[in-house]
C-alpha cells in the first residue's frame, strides 16, 4: 500500500460510482518482458481511460514508469492496440509544494503522446506522506482537498472532458 494506491484507489471508487470499471497494475512489480507487457497491453486495449499514479522521484518519474512508457513507445501502433485513448497522471511528493510535480507531469504528458495516449491533463499532491497508504477516505481533514480534487475529476472524466483546472 503507498499514496499512489491510496490515490487511484479513491478515483476508481468514484468512477466506480458512475458506472465505470476500474482494474490496476502496479508497474514495479511488472515484467517488462513478454507476459509482463502482454498483460499490461490488455489492461490497457479496449479501456476508455489510462490513469497512471506514481509518487515523485527528485523532479521526474520512477524509472519503472518511464522503462514501460519506453517499451510502449517502441511498439508499433498496431502492436499497441489503442490510439488517442485519454491518459491521466497523477503525482504525489513528499514536498508541501505541489508544483515540484511539474516536470514530472510533463515528462508524463510527452511520453503518453509518444505511446498514441491522448493527454487528458494531471494531477499533483504534496505532503503525500501523510496519506501513507491509509485508504483516502479514512485519512481525515488533511486530504479533504486531494478528495475533493479527485471527485472533481473523476466527474470530468466520466463525462469525457480533460482533467478540470479546478
Amino acid at each position: 500500500r503507498s499514496t499512489s494506491w491510496s490515490l487511484g484507489q479513491f478515483l476508481a471508487e468514484r468512477l466506480r460510482d458512475r458506472d465505470w470499471t476500474a482494474d490496476h497494475i502496479i508497474l514495479p512489480r511488472l515484467t517488462l518482458t513478454g507476459e509482463g507487457i502482454e498483460s499490461l497491453l490488455g489492461l490497457v486495449r479496449g479501456t476508455d481511460l489510462v490513469v497512471l499514479c506514481t509518487p515523485l522521484y527528485i523532479d521526474a518519474l520512477p524509472g519503472p514508469v518511464v522503462q514501460v512508457f519506453e517499451v510502449i513507445r517502441d511498439l508499433s501502433p498496431e502492436s499497441r492496440g489503442w490510439n488517442g485513448t485519454p491518459f491521466i497522471a497523477i503525482v504525489n511528493q513528499g514536498f508541501p509544494e505541489s508544483f515540484q510535480s511539474r516536470l514530472a507531469l510533463r515528462i508524463a504528458e510527452l511520453m503518453a503522446g509518444s505511446c498514441g495516449f491522448t493527454w487528458a491533463g494531471g494531477l499533483a499532491l504534496g505532503m503525500g506522506g501523510v496519506i501513507n497508504g491509509t485508504p483516502l477516505a479514512d485519512v481525515g481533514w488533511v486530504a479533504r482537498k486531494a478528495r475533493s480534487a479527485l471527485e472533481i475529476t473523476a466527474k470530468a472524466l466520466s463525462s469525457g472532458q480533460p482533467v478540470p483546472t479546478e
